[in-house]
């Protein structure tokens, strides 16, 4: 599955199908995925940033139809042990999107 970090965010998180990513924190994500993915099951994260890639483990936590129809899910993941230089790239992620709009 592969996570295309969509709106304000400049990167890509990589585990293989694009999807969109709704929300991102220094813990985990909500994405929109095609299909459900197992609660708890761990998934690798490759966050890719000006073409530096890290990764780290992720765990679904929750899952949710987003329509009545079942086509798409909003998926919640923690990132488990996620090492410095995935850490710092999230990080970098949202001190760009906290930036006002006339700055980027």
């Amino acid at each position: 599955m592969r996570f295309e970090v969509v709106g304000p965010f400049w990167g890509t998180l990589d585990v293989g199908a694009p999807t969109r990513v709704h929300d991102l924190t220094e813990v985990g994500a909500l994405i929109e995925a095609d299909r459900p993915l197992a609660v708890e099951s761990l998934r690798s994260v490759v966050l890719e940033i000006d073409g530096e890639r890290t990764s780290t483990a992720a765990q679904v936590r929750h899952v949710r139809a987003l329509d009545e129809q079942h086509r798409r899910y909003l998926v919640g993941v923690e990132f488990i042990a996620a090492p410095p230089a995935f850490r710092e790239a999230v990080s970098r992620l949202l001190m760009y999107r906290a930036l006002p709009a006339e700055l980027l």
